[in-house]
Order: C-alpha cells, then sequence, then structure tokens
C-alpha cells in the first residue's frame, strides 16, 4: 500500500531588503564612525610629529652644549660670510675669531655650499646659522663636512682627518635651498615649518623671539629654538608677550609653536 506525504507549507516570511530609511541609517553610521577613525588616527600622526620634534629640538641643544666645549661659546645666530675671503666685514670677522680663534685667515676662499665655486655671499640668519655652525660647510650632495681643525682655515673642505663636527646628525633629505647660491636652512620634520634660532647677544625688536615679561626675554642669556608648527607659520608679533597661563593670548599662529623653553606647543 502506498503512503502519501503529507505537503508541507513553509510559513517563515519572505526576506525583503533594506528600505531606503534603513540604508541611509546604516550609511550615515558608517560614515561616523569613519570620521572618529580618520580624527584618531590624524590626531595619533600629530602626536608623533610633535614628539618627533621636540626631540629633535632637546638635540639641537645638546648640539650647542657640544659646540661649546670645542669653542668656548655658543654659535651666533646672524652673520654673513662672503666666499672670496675679500669681502668680510669687521662684524662678521670679530665673530668668527670668537669661535675658531685669532688666526683664522680672511684670504683664503672658500666653497661653503658645496656648489663648486668660492663667489658667493652667504646672509645667514636664524635656521642658516643653526645649519652652519652645527654642520660646517656642506659637500655638493648637501652633507654637511664640519670644521677643519687647522686655525687658520676652518671652513676648508680638501682635506679629511683632524675636523670638528658636525654636532649634530643632519638629514640631508631636509636641508632646503630657498635661493641659488646661498646656503641653505633646515626644515623640521613632517612638514612642520622651519626652526628659528634666536640668540641672546642678537635679540633685538625686529627679531621673532619671545619675551617673559615685557623687557626680559625667555633664555635671556642663552638662545630660543623655535619651531614654527604644522601651520608653518611663526606669528606676526614680533618679540610677543609668552605667558604660559595665559598662552591663548598669543596671536593665533603662534599656539602652535614649539619651543626649548616650553615642554609643549605654546599654546596649550
Amino acid at each position: 500500500m502506498r503512503t502519501t506525504r503529507a505537503r508541507t507549507t513553509d510559513t517563515r516570511p519572505a526576506r525583503r531588503g533594506f528600505t531606503i530609511v534603513e540604508l541611509l541609517v546604516t550609511i550615515s553610521i558608517i560614515a561616523i564612525l569613519m570620521s572618529l577613525l580618520v580624527v584618531a588616527v590624524s590626531g595619533g600622526f600629530g602626536s608623533a610629529s610633535f614628539a618627533q620634534v621636540r626631540t629633535e629640538i632637546s638635540n639641537f641643544d645638546a648640539a650647542i652644549a657640544d659646540f661649546k666645549v670645542q669653542y668656548g661659546t655658543e654659535p651666533p645666530s646672524s652673520i654673513t660670510i662672503p666666499e672670496d675671503g675679500a669681502s668680510w666685514t669687521p662684524d662678521a670677522r670679530s665673530k668668527i675669531r670668537s669661535v675658531f680663534g685669532t688666526k683664522v685667515d680672511f684670504t683664503a676662499p672658500f666653497d661653503l655650499n658645496g656648489d663648486g665655486d668660492t663667489s658667493d655671499t652667504h646672509v645667514l640668519n636664524g635656521e642658516q646659522c643653526l645649519l652652519f655652525f652645527l654642520g660646517g660647510p656642506l659637500r655638493s650632495d648637501g652633507a654637511p663636512y664640519g670644521f677643519s681643525k687647522n686655525p687658520r682655515t676652518p671652513f676648508e673642505t680638501t682635506s679629511g682627518g683632524n675636523r670638528a663636527g658636525p654636532f649634530f646628525e643632519i638629514d640631508v633629505s631636509r636641508v632646503v635651498v630657498d635661493t641659488a647660491g646661498q646656503y641653505p636652512h633646515y626644515e623640521a620634520p613632517n612638514d612642520y615649518g622651519r626652526y628659528l634660532y634666536v640668540h641672546s647677544d642678537e635679540y633685538s625688536p625686529s627679531v621673532k623671539a619671545y619675551l617673559q615679561t615685557a623687557s626680559t626675554y625667555w633664555q635671556p642669556k642663552s638662545f630660543q629654538i623655535i619651531c614654527s608648527g604644522p601651520d608653518r607659520n611663526y606669528g606676526a608679533t614680533l618679540n610677543p608677550v609668552y605667558d604660559p597661563d595665559n598662552s591663548d593670548a598669543l596671536d593665533e599662529a603662534d599656539r602652535d609653536n614649539v619651543t626649548n623653553f616650553s615642554n609643549g606647543r605654546l599654546g596649550n
């Protein structure tokens, strides 16, 4: 006898797709999560970049201390150096003698920027002085060569051997030439702009530096190193007063600057 199976009927409701409203809600949630992720990642990169700049400024401090051990003085932050040996000003001669001694032969030509000639005159300010005095004359590949220990010709680059420096490990990829024939400057890492070096001997109302009070500079018997920060701008106000307890009083462009006299950004 044949047995007839009873047919079963699937009573589950048929599957349906997302509604437009559900789809829009899902997209909105994903967009919010992505934006939070971008903020978190970019904030992490920003913190890492700041930490690298802060460390490098500390390394500059240490390099200048080593330079002072070698030469008995800290580097000047402004000087004009002619390569031809015939155009030295009395002020420039005095600064060079204060570093390298009184035996320097100012008639000897030298190639300061490694471009293959001795015809350039270099007006060095701020970060250019930092790069030159901590690194020395440059080779043609942009690498610093240090200084000859020959007391007559500290800038010559034709001989190796008995040399002082470089006092700082220079990243050649950040040695930047603004104008052909001029000694370059040194860029901060991760698009943080430039470093500025200002020595207390050369503070003036026309130089960007920071005041502790209306008449006292930060680091009054030493120097300031300032990184312009992610906006690549030092701020328009010359010699602004920086008060750690009221940093919002600074010009907005100053607030992301990183210095050797503050542990964080000036606008913490």
